[in-house]
């Protein structure tokens, strides 16, 4: 029972600490907590900031400053943390930033541009540790729609191109962190969908066709994959595949060659394997076999 008092004392006196004055205000004023500390400051109306006023913090620091309606902000305002660190400043309406603002976190500016209901809407930047920038463009609700890009954290470009839900989504182009491409072409949902190429961090064609791509592609293997016609190239630029593939491997007519350039094997594919009519041929070019194959081995 003495411990219940005791729970019972102190949550009164944590109230009565940080509760806001109840005292209405009309005209040219301060409000206070009831620790004292001046909890508003400016003209009131029914108790509600209008115009230019004060918020602050329990503890003394300013919450917020600028041009309130009815107790919030609405016009040029900031908004601050308690150890007065600035978190958010621009235009605001009805408390959020709407039009052209900023954000902060510890101090360090995160984001810029034009705002909607406190998010990035239109065009903008945002930034992170360190004030890199990550990601510039067209926003909506504070991810990139339309026209944008993305950066490594050496503050090269990642992607650029036309983006859907913060994704690569239309034309459009990755990186390697060395400045050089890595795909190009066009993207689904951040993956190459449809006609596209890869590079290797040389900017050597390694792939060129059309592209699909699967989430579900086990931890470690490329979720982006060649799936229709398309070329498969060596570091020296010859091709080593050519013909229709199904999840990055030959899948239908086809056709493999020798690192130096000969023709290996032509014919039907299935898996990666020649599965029905082929020919396969020696390092030199010369037909050694040649006829109905299953699954890589002649019938």
């Amino acid at each position: 029972m003495k411990s219940f008092f005791l729970l019972i004392s102190v949550l009164c006196f944590f109230v009565q600490f940080t509760c806001l004055s109840l005292d209405t205000v009309d005209g040219e004023g301060k409000q206070y907590w009831q620790n004292n500390q001046i909890s508003a400051e400016g003209y009131f109306e029914s108790g509600l900031l209008q115009g230019k006023g004060k918020i602050y913090h329990s503890n003394g620091v300013i919450n917020k400053e600028g041009s309130f309606k009815d107790g919030k902000l609405t016009g040029e305002g900031k908004i601050f943390d308690n150890k007065g660190n600035l978190e958010e400043e621009g235009e605001f309406f009805e408390g959020r930033l709407q039009g052209n603002g900023k954000k902060y976190w510890n101090g360090e500016l995160r984001e810029v541009g034009t705002f909607f209901e406190g998010e990035l809407y239109g065009l903008g930047k945002k930034y992170e540790f360190t004030n890199n920038l990550i990601e510039e463009g067209t926003f909506e609700f504070g991810r990139l729609e339309g026209s944008g890009k993305k950066y490594h954290e050496n503050g090269r470009v990642s992607e650029e191109g036309e983006f859907r839900n913060g994704r690569l989504s239309g034309i459009g182009k990755k990186y390697h962190e060395n400045g050089r491409v890595y795909q190009e072409g066009e993207f689904m949902q951040g993956y190459l969908g449809g006609k596209g190429k890869i590079y290797n961090t040389d900017g050597k064609l390694l792939a060129e066709g059309d592209f699909a791509y699967d989430y579900y592609v086990e931890p470690g293997h490329d979720k982006t994959f060649l799936n229709g016609r398309g070329k498969k190239y060596n570091l020296s630029g010859k091709i080593l595949e050519v013909g229709e593939f199904h999840y990055g491997k030959l899948h239908g007519k086809g056709k493999r060659y020798h690192p130096n350039g000969n023709l290996m094997e032509e014919g039907i594919f299935s898996s990666g394997y020649l599965h029905g009519k082929g020919k396969r041929y020696d390092h030199f070019g010369k037909l050694y076999e040649s006829g109905t194959f299953y699954y890589g081995k002649l019938q």
